[in-house]
């Protein structure tokens, strides 16, 4: 072979491996791309989503129990009266009560039921406790600020007429109105329904009932 031909040859050689590396270069190239874009896409971690639901939950209800007496009209209910313990308070004509076997007193609206978790559920309740003379309300208070600081709810001092004192609590679970007299708490709860629209109905009998409570002796 000549020396020219062998010189052709050659370069002839060289170029198709160039063209052959820069194939096998560009699909790498392309390979890696498509890797790094399946990488980027990442999921959206569901747990947020759902804290971010419970705190406008919380927040919802918390707003549920503004209602105000100016909005609640008490003149034509029935009273109800315990005396035993000394205290009475006003409730709608279209409402009904029971005490249970422990002394509680828990009403419904006869008109209408209203089920928690499958069951029946009466909406408000009365339960009167006997508190030990070493009763401390300051450290009680305390512990109930952080209970419902934990569930994201509020606490306040309310006015009741002859009570020793009164605080008014709430979070997502219902409200609380917890009364103390001569070494007996007088704890006034009240569910939440999960409505917003129910809740509100309810929070008027609620508020109603608070409003009206006083001591007779």
């Amino acid at each position: 072979m000549s020396k020219l031909k062998l010189t052709i040859f050659t370069l002839i050689v060289l170029a198709v491996s160039t063209v052959v590396s820069g194939c096998q270069i560009l699909k790498q190239v392309q390979n890696d791309n498509t890797n790094t874009n399946t990488n980027a896409v990442i999921p959206v971690p569901t747990g947020i989503q759902n804290e971010n639901q419970n705190v406008n939950l919380n927040e919802n209800v918390n707003a549920d129990t503004s209602t105000t007496t100016a909005e609640i009209d008490t003149p034509s209910w029935k009273t109800y009266r315990n005396d035993q313990y000394g205290f009475e308070f006003k409730y709608p004509k279209s409402w009904e009560y029971k005490i249970s076997s422990s002394g509680i007193v828990e009403f419904r609206d006869s008109r209408n039921s209203y089920a928690l978790e499958g069951s029946i559920t009466y909406l408000i309740s009365i339960n009167v406790i006997s508190i030990s003379r070493d009763f401390s309300f300051n450290n009680w208070r305390s512990d109930l600020i952080n209970i419902k600081d934990n569930r994201g709810g509020v606490v306040k001092e309310v006015s009741i007429e002859r009570s020793d004192h009164a605080v008014q609590s709430s979070d997502y679970l219902g409200v609380e109105t917890d009364i103390f007299k001569n070494y007996k708490q007088y704890s006034i709860s009240k569910v939440n329904l999960g409505s917003k629209e129910i809740n509100a109905e309810i929070d008027k009998v609620y508020f109603g009932l608070i409003d009206s409570f006083r001591f007779i002796n």
